[in-house]
């Protein structure tokens, strides 16, 4: 099976800041987002974007995680020229999204499994080796 892709838009959330010129701004730079931490070294993602287009009770339930994934998404939705109506006024489209993470999500799982187990503590794998990558599609 041979099908045509065509990337037609895409959006980030990253240390740099929101969007896709942040990133590219940092990156080609040559610029670190690395610091310190108590911890560990990090690159943290500070500046968390507003709800944008999304109903206020709904954002309000989204976890970090989820809002910073909206947002990326709707910066590409946006690049690719889609409309509320239909991405295409000919008749419906494909739609594909390919999202990628280092260790995102993990607050909800932990709080999860806390809750389930009752434990007072979950640990998390550490030492990730690539990155976790969803991908989804949809007709509309």
């Amino acid at each position: 099976m041979s099908a045509r892709v065509v990337i037609t838009g895409g959006g980030a959330v990253s240390p740099f800041g929101p969007g896709v010129a942040a990133l590219m701004v940092g990156v080609m730079a040559g610029r670190t987002c690395l610091e310190r931490t108590v911890r560990a070294c990090a690159a943290r993602v500070r500046e968390t974007p507003g709800p944008g287009s999304f109903h206020p009770n709904v954002w309000r339930r989204l976890d970090r995680c989820s809002r910073l994934a909206a947002v990326a998404a709707q910066e590409a939705l946006v690049a690719a020229g889609y409309r509320e109506s239909g991405a295409a006024s000919t008749g419906p489209a494909d739609l594909g999204l390919v999202m990628g993470t280092v260790s995102a999500g993990v607050e909800p799982l932990r709080a999860s499994l806390t809750t389930r187990y009752l434990r007072s503590r979950c640990r998390t794998r550490r030492r990730v080796s690539a990155p976790s990558c969803s991908v989804c599609g949809a007709r509309i």
